[in-house]
């Protein structure tokens, strides 16, 4: 378990995330209940720190897309994730903490949610996915050969 989360750390390290502790309860619609607030206060929410300019070897502009990492407590949360995708913000999320069966639930859903926004999923280890949303591109070839299942991420302009 420590092992996974070192690597995972690792990653975002390398790509420049930083990241802020953000309440859960934050992201909540007005019109949720109280019992929802309490299951969400101990789930892990966490934005990195902004954008980056780049310009590529053939001259486009590019930016580094801003990446959320999630760890979803439960199905419940799906909402949150899709959320976030559906407002064109790639996901790294960690399903470690949930069962076999709560994970694959997950994903289900999630898959139809990337597919409507034209997006992608991709494994980032064990027990983390990449979900980005379309116009969000992975750029594995930037990353040194040790760093092999680590990704970068770049929003087309």
């Amino acid at each position: 378990m420590g092992r996974k989360n070192r690597f995972l750390d690792r990653v975002l390290r390398f790509m420049g995330i930083e990241e802020e502790e953000i309440a859960a309860a934050e992201h909540m619609d007005v019109g949720e209940g109280a019992s929802r607030a309490s299951e969400l206060d101990g789930a892990s929410v966490s934005v990195s720190s902004g954008v980056q300019n780049e310009h590529t070897a053939d001259g486009r502009h590019t930016n580094y897309a801003r990446v959320v990492r999630l760890r979803p407590l439960g199905f419940d949360d799906v909402q949150v994730i899709a959320d976030r995708l559906l407002a064109r913000t790639p996901v790294l999320m960690d399903v470690e903490h949930l069962d076999v069966a709560t994970a694959r639930r997950l994903l289900d859903f999630l898959g139809g949610t990337t597919y409507a926004v034209r997006g992608h999923i991709q494994p980032a280890g064990e027990n983390a996915f990449l979900l980005t949303p379309g116009g969000v591109e992975v750029d594995p070839n930037s990353l040194p050969p040790e760093l092999s299942q680590e990704f970068t991420f770049r929003r087309r302009l």
